[in-house]
């Protein structure tokens, strides 16, 4: 499953030891793309992120600079808000997206929340009710078809829909909290209106 990373440093990168820094942890990387002198993107499998947690401070030593990765499922105009406002918070250490969220919302920020929303506002019920189900079960297919009274095929077929629609794996945990909270913070957010 591939994942896109965006870093950040509070300040200027030198390419060749970022790089060699990365490429220390021997998984693939697919794409790197530098925005501009402090920031950009890659894009690798989700094996990078138990690397990147562990080996954050040997980078950080390696290339002298603190470093802010955000994980995400894409590399969207929603994402890219969500980096810039890791960046404003200052976060330097590796934060997934929906730990970002979560943390916005304690801090009673909603904006990316409702961006979110939209989303899945197009997506039909039956999918999202899927999508629910498959969570609330421990991403367990078998017992969220028992739960939904649909045959296993149907469910695969249905959360295959989901993914397909949202763009969003969810048999990821990431990706899973990442859903889970945006359903959950927009009930929160509906009964505060």
């Amino acid at each position: 499953m591939i994942k896109y990373y965006l870093f950040n440093s509070p300040l200027e990168i030198e390419k060749k030891r970022f790089l060699d820094a990365l490429n220390s942890l021997g998984t693939k990387i697919e794409e790197i793309v530098f925005l501009n002198e402090k920031s950009g993107y890659l894009v690798a499998d989700v094996s990078l992120v138990d690397h990147l947690e562990t080996l954050l401070p040997v980078i950080t030593s390696d290339t002298g600079h603190f470093f802010l990765f955000l994980v995400s499922h894409d590399y969207s105009d929603l994402t890219k808000l969500a980096f810039k406002k890791a960046k404003e918070k200052r976060i330097l250490n590796l934060i997934h997206l929906s730990d970002l969220f979560f943390k916005l919302a304690l801090e009673n920020d909603y904006s990316l929340i409702k961006l979110a929303q939209r989303k899945f506002a197009e997506i039909p019920m039956y999918l999202l009710m899927t999508a629910d189900a498959f969570i609330s079960s421990g991403l367990n297919g078998i017992n969220a078809a028992k739960k939904l009274y649909i045959h296993r095929n149907t469910f695969l077929y249905r959360i295959n829909q989901f993914i397909e629609l949202t763009k969003l794996d969810i048999r990821d945990y990431y990706n899973a909290q990442y859903y889970s909270l945006i359903r959950k913070l927009s009930v929160f957010i509906e009964g505060q209106q």
